[in-house]
Order: structure tokens, then C-alpha cells, then sequence
């Protein structure tokens, strides 16, 4: 029996015990044969299933990234460029075998560097955002494109104001809202919180506002998930709001009235298993997962589950490690500490901290799944013309515990009981072009507005465990931020050490040895690294070992210290902002002199 003579069962079997290199070879094979043997083999090659095989044993069962799509709904030609390129990805990081190569530049104008740069998710790194300050700020949006690079696709700018901070949908594609801006008008000293939408048509795009009415805060933007918004103040209060139904609550952290350092901005929030994390400037606080309700309703105010200090922290990020065969995953947090003293030796370096899920409290679930925080979906009657305002003082409100309002298993927090019905309006309020009526700023509760105490117990134990630690040098830094993926791997910018710009012993008139004796260590240097996970391989080195335990709970010890991977140096020392794209494996960043470059691993 000949190849040609095998059954299509008998050639896809086969197929199976190959890998991702053997079959790319073997089709190379194939295709130069040109004999119908090969030609057969070849098309088989290129079937969905296949792919969709490949894609589950060697992409989605290890746990590497992959975009958050359906496989059916993908053509198979699309289908074998994901897997490719996820496996490629992979294969470096696991090999530490990188070799950037960069996919656009270009030049903003002098006065415009860019404060922040950030990847749209769910266009597959079609879009990436800019955010400027020239006499005003300027968002411009660039399509990015592996062949022509990067190119302005549009800018949208607030007329007399400047952008106060961000936050980026982290829901892939939403059509509703892309951006939340908070606007600062220094004339008249108002404050104000913007939401824009991308709009394509072919291959042209737009940035548009969705609200009519911005919303009237003083507050910040740290989180857009979908149609939930969180808002930060500089002291202790977040507000959670469903900005298309109108509900809303406030999670408030003790105050500490005896502190001097009671500035303490919030940086992010983060959605986790049937809580909410609270990321400030130097403490964090874990939240119950609030129950939203409209203004007529009495909003409730909730107090933290835990809280835990890092002292002040100069950059952070925190992520979900998702595991496979792992239900309730545990949170990460990484942090680059801020250290006034520039000789000290063991405050240099990025610390992982680990918070993990509480057993008691998966016991307690009915299901005892991982449950994250979704929140309502359903329109509120009426929610067209609601208005973020405090209660009233006078009415305390209630503990949901105490109150029947529990959560039930699935992941749906309960809106209050529903007003009576009313005639429907004659637009949809799910539609996308809806905005919400003009809102008053939000005012923090009266401190007896607070539930009585959270829900019991806690969804995950406090404090975090320092688990991990990459080395980093001392030395001055313009851009402090920090990416992880939920897979593992992170990115930031690693400073010039101060130590190879001190002054040569006799020089009076001060030249720095940098002048005299060059050296890489005086350069910023673009780092990535690898933490505990899936696409942590032998490629990489163990750095000092481990002292004295892995910093459980209990154990004195200190974490295990590795040293990170240098992707790129930058002679000029001016890179202000970055973004990671974990399942691209593509980096952004901004200079100083009005670059934007964006590189692929």
C-alpha cells in the first residue's frame, strides 16, 4: 500500500503525533515535491482540524497565550496564524531567545511626547493610543500594521482642558466606550469625566464622545471593564458605577486620622473572584463585591475585607495568574518600591507579591467555582435620567448580609428590588448611542452609612506573600510603569545605574566616569522576565537560589532572586510610558522627544 492509498482518518491520525515544526517542515517538503502524494498531504495539512487539535494540545492545555475567541467561528487560515504565532511566542519565552524586531516608529512633533501609550484589547493590535500634552492634551489613535508600520488614523482633543487620567476598556472590541478620560478645565476650575468610543468604517476610524453630559467629578478614572467605571479619589474612596444603568456604590477605606500622609491616589482596580481590589499609592485594600443600586435607592457604602502597605510604591501592577485545572485563581501584584535613598542595596528590584484564594470561602460557595465580579446587565427602568449623588445622611444603609441580599452562585450581583414599571421609552436603553443624563459629583457617605461589616469571610487571605523578585538597578527613572499577563511574563523599563555614573576619584571638575568609561549599565534598558508559569522554560537562570524558604506563610525567608532579560538599551534615557501586549508579544513605548515605537518579540 502507497501514501496516495491511506485513508483521510488514517493521514489526519498521523498528523496528530507530529508537532508544530515537524508538520511546517514536512509541508515545506511537500510543497517543493509537487507529486500528487504530496499535494494530498499538503491540503490536509491546512484543515481546520488540525489547527483546532494543534491548538488545544500544544496552545490551550499548556496554558500559553492565546486571544479570547471562538475556534469555530475563526477561518482556518486565521486559525493556523494564531496557533503559529502563539506557539513562536512561546517557544521564545520558554527558550529566552528573543530578538525584537520593530514594527513602527514614528514622530509625534517637538512639545508632544507622549505621557502614555496603550493597546486597545480585542482588535488583535490594530489600535494603539497615544495621550499627549502640548498647550492642551491630545488622544490620538494609530493603526498599527506589521508591513506599513505605525500610521495616525485620528486625534480627539478637549477644548481647554487637559487629560487628568485614564483608563482603557479592558473588555476586548466594546463598542460602547474604548476610553474613559478625566478632563481638567483650569479656567474655571472643573473637573469632568469623558467617555469615547472607536468607530471604524473601512479603514477609517474616529474617536467619539458618548456622554452628552460628562460626568461632574472630581474622581478618576482607574478602571473601565465593559459598562462598569471606578472612580478614584487622592484620599480613600472608589466609586463603582454602571455608567449605562445609573447604579452605583462607594467602597471607602478607613481614614487615618492621626496620619500625616493621608495623600494616597488611587493607581487601579481590579475585578476579582466575588471582591474587588483596591490598588492605591502606597496601601491596597480588598472590597466585598458591592450590589449596585440607583440613587432613590440608598447606594451602599462598603468597608474593606483587609488591607496591607507596601510603603510607597513607584510602579505597580497587578493580574490574575490563571492556571489550568486551578478553579479560584490567585492575584499578583507587582511592585517596583520608591526609595529616597540611592545607596541602599536591597530596594532596588521588582517584588511579586502573591494574594491566594481563601479556602473557607470556596467551601462556602455553593459551587465552590471561580466566580469574578459581572454585574447586571439588564437595564434599570428609568436609568436614562439617573444621577450619581451621596444618600441621604439620614438613612443608614443596611449590611447586605443582614439585609437577605445575598450573592447567589452564579456570578450576577443583585440589583435592588425593581421600581414599578413604566411605559417603554422610545429608545432602547442598551443601545449604544444611549448616554446618561448629567450627572452631580459624587460625594462620599456619612461614615454611618456604612454596612455594619463585609460579608464573611473573605474571599482571599491577606497579607500578600513575597514570592518572587527580579534584580534592578538603582539610578533615576522617567517611566515607572509596569505590565504583567496573565500568563506570567512582564515588561518595564530598567534605570542607568547611578553606580556607573559616579565621578572618577581626583576629578574636580566633576565628569562623570559614564564620559570616560563606557558602559551599558549607564543606558535605560527595556526588560522582560518570566515569573512562575507556563512560559517559564530552562532558558532561564535560577539567579542567586533561595535562602531560608519560598515566603510562605510562616517561613522566614527570602524569595528566590532572577535576573531579567535585556530586550533593548536606550542611549538618551527618555522613555516615559509602555504597554505589553502578553498574546502579541508587541511592546509600545514613548520618549521624551516625541517617539512612538512599537517592537515584536
Amino acid at each position: 500500500m502507497s501514501l496516495i492509498d491511506l485513508d483521510d482518518d488514517v493521514v489526519l491520525k498521523i498528523f496528530s503525533f507530529l508537532q508544530i515544526p515537524e508538520i511546517l517542515a514536512l509541508r515545506q517538503v511537500m510543497f517543493l515535491a509537487r507529486k500528487v502524494t504530496c499535494r494530498r498531504f499538503y491540503l490536509a495539512s491546512c484543515l481546520r482540524i488540525v489547527w483546532t487539535d494543534f491548538c488545544i494540545s500544544e496552545i490551550l492545555t499548556p496554558g500559553y497565550p492565546f486571544p479570547d475567541v471562538s475556534l469555530e467561528n475563526l477561518p482556518p487560515h486565521d486559525l493556523e496564524h494564531l496557533v503559529r504565532r502563539a506557539h513562536g511566542l512561546a517557544t521564545r519565552w520558554r527558550t529566552n531567545t528573543f530578538n525584537p524586531r520593530m514594527i513602527g516608529s514614528v514622530q509625534m512633533g517637538t512639545g508632544t511626547a507622549p505621557s502614555a501609550v496603550r493597546f486597545l484589547p480585542g482588535y488583535d493590535g490594530r489600535w494603539l493610543l497615544t495621550i499627549s500634552k502640548g498647550i492642551w492634551s491630545i488622544a490620538t489613535l494609530w493603526r498599527v500594521d506589521a508591513r506599513t508600520g505605525l500610521r495616525k488614523a485620528c486625534e480627539w482633543s478637549p477644548r481647554r482642558a487637559l487629560i487628568d487620567g485614564f483608563a482603557v476598556n479592558r473588555k476586548p472590541g466594546c463598542a460602547y466606550a474604548a476610553v474613559a478620560l478625566s478632563l481638567r478645565f483650569q479656567q474655571d476650575d472643573r473637573q469632568v469625566v469623558q467617555l469615547l468610543r472607536l468607530s471604524e468604517e473601512g479603514e477609517d476610524a474616529r474617536l467619539e464622545e458618548v456622554l452628552a453630559d460628562p460626568l461632574e467629578t472630581n474622581f478618576r478614572p482607574t478602571l473601565l471593564d465593559g459598562d462598569i467605571l471606578a472612580l478614584s479619589d487622592d484620599l480613600t474612596s472608589t466609586i463603582i458605577l454602571n455608567w449605562k444603568l445609573g447604579v452605583y456604590a462607594t467602597l471607602e477605606q478607613p481614614h487615618e486620622e492621626d496620619s500625616l500622609l493621608t495623600h494616597d491616589n488611587g493607581v487601579l482596580v481590579e475585578l476579582a473572584r466575588r471582591s474587588i481590589l483596591v490598588v492605591r499609592a502606597r496601601s491596597i485594600h480588598l472590597f466585598p463585591a458591592p450590589e449596585l443600586r440607583p440613587r432613590d435607592k440608598e447606594p451602599l457604602t462598603y468597608r474593606p475585607y483587609a488591607s496591607h502597605s507596601f510603603g510607597w510604591v513607584d510602579g505597580v501592577a497587578v493580574q490574575t495568574f490563571r492556571r489550568r485545572g486551578v478553579t479560584a485563581h490567585p492575584l499578583s501584584i507587582l511592585i517596583r518600591s520608591e526609595c529616597d535613598d540611592p545607596w541602599t542595596t536591597d530596594a532596588h528590584g521588582l517584588d511579586l507579591y502573591t494574594i491566594s484564594p481563601n479556602p473557607a470561602a470556596a467551601e462556602s460557595d455553593d459551587e465552590g467555582g471561580d466566580y469574578s465580579v459581572t454585574y447586571p446587565t439588564a437595564p434599570y427602568p428609568g436609568s436614562a435620567s439617573a444621577r450619581l449623588a451621596s444618600p441621604t445622611p439620614s438613612a443608614p444603609a443596611q449590611n447586605p448580609a443582614t439585609q437577605g441580599a445575598t450573592q447567589s452562585p452564579d456570578t450576577e450581583l443583585p440589583l435592588a428590588e425593581s421600581p414599578p414599571a413604566e411605559p417603554p421609552s422610545s429608545q432602547s436603553p442598551t443601545s449604544p448611542t444611549q448616554t446618561i443624563a448629567p450627572h452631580s459629583a459624587p460625594r462620599i457617605p456619612a461614615v454611618h452609612n456604612y454596612p455594619a461589616r463585609p460579608p464573611s469571610p473573605a474571599p482571599f487571605l491577606f497579607p500578600p506573600v513575597h514570592t518572587e523578585r527580579f534584580h534592578s538597578s538603582r539610578g533615576a527613572l522617567r517611566c515607572t510603569d509596569l505590565v504583567m499577563g496573565p500568563c506570567g511574563t512582564a515588561v518595564w523599563v530598567q534605570p542607568p545605574d547611578y553606580a556607573s555614573a559616579g565621578l572618577m576619584f581626583g576629578n574636580d571638575d566633576g565628569r562623570s566616569m559614564q564620559n570616560n568609561v563606557p558602559s551599558l549599565n549607564s543606558h535605560e534598558a527595556m526588560m522582560a522576565g518570566a515569573f512562575e508559569g507556563p512560559l517559564r522554560g530552562e532558558g532561564w537562570e535560577d539567579g542567586d537560589g533561595m535562602k531560608g524558604g519560598m515566603g510562605l506563610p510562616g517561613v522566614e525567608g527570602t524569595p528566590l532572586t532572577r535576573h531579567g532579560r535585556v530586550l533593548l538599551q536606550n542611549p538618551s534615557n527618555d522613555w516615559t510610558s509602555l504597554d505589553y501586549d502578553e498574546v502579541l508579544g508587541r511592546i509600545a513605548f514613548g520618549s521624551s522627544g516625541g517617539y512612538v515605537k512599537v517592537v515584536q518579540l
